[in-house]
């Protein structure tokens, strides 16, 4: 069975991994109170399991209708990183586990495949990603994919 503190991580890559599909949708959109909530009992465990870390202290709770997903995503992929560094330095416990931006998007027939499982979140625009893996951002190239 794993450790509580290996789950938490897990948890962590999950919620960056959602909190990012949102981001790379609608950076600006507001959270919403379901994933402040979500990220609020996150971090209540964080704390309780890694007691020892006084990084994980500095991260405040998140109140729904108040942050942007764009810093959201900031803040879970902070967490996230503080987490792998310290169950890797802790012996080893697991490696970091891979995140999107650790690989390239995998090449299919269909851009919207690769993005997000349609069922569960329906179909929606391809998200145009960088060589490096970043999703480039402009309001001049965001008015003029809106044009299109």
């Amino acid at each position: 069975m794993p450790k509580t503190t290996v789950l938490l991580n897990k948890m962590a890559c999950q919620l960056y991994s959602d909190i990012r599909f949102i981001a790379q949708l609608n950076p600006t959109q507001i959270v919403d109170d379901d994933t402040a909530k979500m990220f609020n009992s996150l971090l209540a465990e964080v704390r309780q399991n890694f007691h020892s870390v006084p990084q994980v202290f500095f991260f405040g709770e998140m109140t729904g209708r108040t942050i942007k997903y764009k810093d959201a995503l900031i803040v879970v992929g902070q967490l996230k990183s503080i987490m792998e560094a310290v169950l890797t330095d802790e012996g080893g416990v697991m490696p970091p586990a891979a995140t999107p931006t650790d690989k390239k998007p995998k090449e299919s027939s269909n851009p919207n495949d690769s993005v997000h499982d349609a069922e569960l979140y329906g179909h929606s625009p391809p998200v145009r990603v960088n060589e490096d893996g970043t999703i480039p951002f402009s309001l001049e190239e965001e008015a003029r994919m809106n044009e299109e």
